[in-house]
């Protein structure tokens, strides 16, 4: 199973903004750059197969039933929790883990989980739990990030950085 990742150029550009940002834990992206596709279960090509021609987006801050067009994608387990008590079930949710992770637990739908300088600890706790995950960074071009299982250091040393 192989990562999607940005154009080069594109990838070059979004660095040179994004270092600019004081407090970033750069050492710590490129840490969850190596250890993320560890976790990856899912194949790029159900990504790649959802119609994206119409997507609603739902935030967790939503307080009503949204008009769904198309893919229903959630953000973070905060946002899956109050759609599926509303009745609705997203295809995919976008989460770093942050706000209700537990609530992605059984969740059969496709997970983009972020790992990145300071979630360490949550992601190594969740990602495993995923059903279907693909793993998402924000440092580091790779031309492909393969699946491949963590060694125990590696999750170690990565979650070390983030206690």
């Amino acid at each position: 199973m192989s990562g999607l990742v940005l154009d080069p150029l594109e990838y070059e550009l979004t660095r040179a903004m994004y270092t600019r940002i004081p407090g970033l834990d750069f050492q710590g992206d490129e840490a969850a750059a190596k250890i993320a596709p560890r976790y990856c279960n899912a194949s790029i090509n159900e990504l790649r197969e959802l119609d994206w021609s119409e997507t609603t987006i739902v935030m967790p801050a939503i307080m009503s039933k949204p008009i769904v067009r198309g893919l229903l994608v959630a953000v973070e387990g905060r946002s899956l929790s109050i759609l599926k008590k509303m009745g609705l079930d997203p295809q995919v949710v976008v989460t770093d883990f942050d706000y209700e992770p537990d609530e992605l637990i059984g969740y059969s739908g496709l997970v983009l989980g972020h790992a990145h300088g300071d979630n360490g600890v949550a992601f190594t706790k969740y990602a495993p739990l995923m059903e279907r995950i693909i793993p998402t960074i924000q440092s580091g071009h790779r031309a492909a990030l393969y699946c491949r299982p963590a060694s125990r250091m590696e999750i170690e040393q990565f979650t070390w950085l983030h206690t």
